[in-house]
């Protein structure tokens, strides 16, 4: 049973759809030395052929630490079967594997002594099982009994800025968030929602909302996605790469160049596409991902680009975009913009946030 002190986002199931993602996409580590030790202690390279031409790597920190990380073989974990299952796990069971592979793809933050469970958008079987799987509340009862080579990510700051150069105690923080995450829990239309939130926001700052500009917001939309894809353009040209991380870097850069071509088409998600779309704004929330690019409007700003992308770029036979073609759009935009060199460009891309989501008109019962 779900401790009292453990919150999931409203209605979030997950499985395993054993896509293999994870383990082709990440640097895979720090393990735990005690786990290193025991696939050592068992001759693991003796028990799986790939192994063979190493499977360790030790890195040393300035500090003179050493953190153990696996090897990738082909641009996947040495550890990767055939069919996308681990072979530590086929060898010696789920015990035997590092706790993040274990953790992955949920996502744990805590906040004073409570604690949120969440599904990572990265994960490629999500937009799967987000309806079908097991409820996450199941998942969460395990994945907090880990053990953990790094500490869990905790929200504790002193100050939220709920608009530009206007901050708020955490406290007064805590009242205006419940108020966000029962409109995201509403299932109403991802874009409403996140307008709704904008009125929400400025109601509790006591400002008026400023003139929408369509035309500016979409260019500071195009903006920022064009920057991510000359970028993306950069990392495919440079022959001294790794050839997955070149192969995905292509991958995004046409992603990118969908969105940019389509970003004024009248395209809207179907009900599938919305309910999954949702679930990732719920887990934005309550796992305060904003909090990442320094303010509340910066992150509903990503959120909104995030979503304007997805219907610009999601593959679909039709205008109603769901939770098929909107999943693997997502996915690839989270893994993109997971890498530090292109996080860093979001967060100096702060005033086109702010500008996508202060100047979006609001939504009428029109295409979305």
């Amino acid at each position: 049973m779900l401790p009292s002190n453990v919150q999931t986002p409203k209605d979030s199931r997950w499985d395993c759809h054993s896509c293999g993602d994870c383990c082709r996409f990440y640097e895979l580590g720090p393990v735990e030395p005690e786990i290193v030790r025991k696939l050592q202690e068992n001759r693991v390279e003796e028990a799986w052929k790939p192994a063979t031409a190493g499977w360790l790597e030790e890195r040393t920190n300035p500090a003179g630490e050493v953190a153990y990380f696996l090897k990738h073989h082909d641009g996947h974990c040495v550890f990767l079967r055939d069919d996308n299952l681990c072979a530590i796990h086929g060898l010696y069971g789920a015990e035997a594997k590092p706790s993040f592979c274990r953790e992955y793809p949920l996502h744990i933050v805590d906040a004073g002594d409570t604690s949120t469970v969440i599904v990572r958008a990265s994960c490629g079987g999500y937009h799967k099982t987000y309806e079908n799987g097991r409820l996450l509340s199941e998942h969460a009862v395990d994945v907090l009994a880990l053990p953990r080579t790094l500490a869990r990510r905790r929200f504790e700051p002193e100050q939220i800025e709920l608009l530009p150069g206007l901050t708020i105690s955490l406290s007064r923080w805590s009242e205006i968030e419940s108020s966000l995450i029962d409109i995201a829990n509403q299932n109403l239309p991802v874009d409403i929602a996140l307008l709704t939130m904008r009125q929400r926001v400025f109601a509790h700052a006591g400002q008026p909302l400023p003139a929408s500009d369509a035309n500016r917001a979409r260019l500071a939309a195009g903006a920022v996605l064009e920057g991510l894809r000359r970028l993306m353009v950069k990392a495919v040209d440079d022959v001294n790469a790794d050839p997955f991380r070149r192969k995905f870097a292509d991958q995004a850069q046409q992603l990118l160049t969908t969105g940019l071509q389509n970003l004024a088409q009248p395209r809207k998600l179907s009900p599938t596409g919305n309910r999954y779309m949702t679930q990732l704004l719920r887990s934005f929330l309550l796992a305060r991902g904003w909090q990442t690019f320094g303010g509340v409007c910066e992150g509903l700003g990503l959120f909104l680009l995030q979503y304007r992308l997805v219907v610009a770029a999601s593959a679909a036979s039709a205008d109603d975009i769901g939770a098929d073609g909107a999943g693997p759009t997502m996915v690839t935009w989270t893994r993109m913009t997971e890498n530090r060199a292109i996080l860093g460009i979001l967060k100096m891309a702060r005033p086109a946030l702010i500008d996508l989501l202060l100047l979006t008109p609001e939504v009428t019962d029109g295409p979305r």
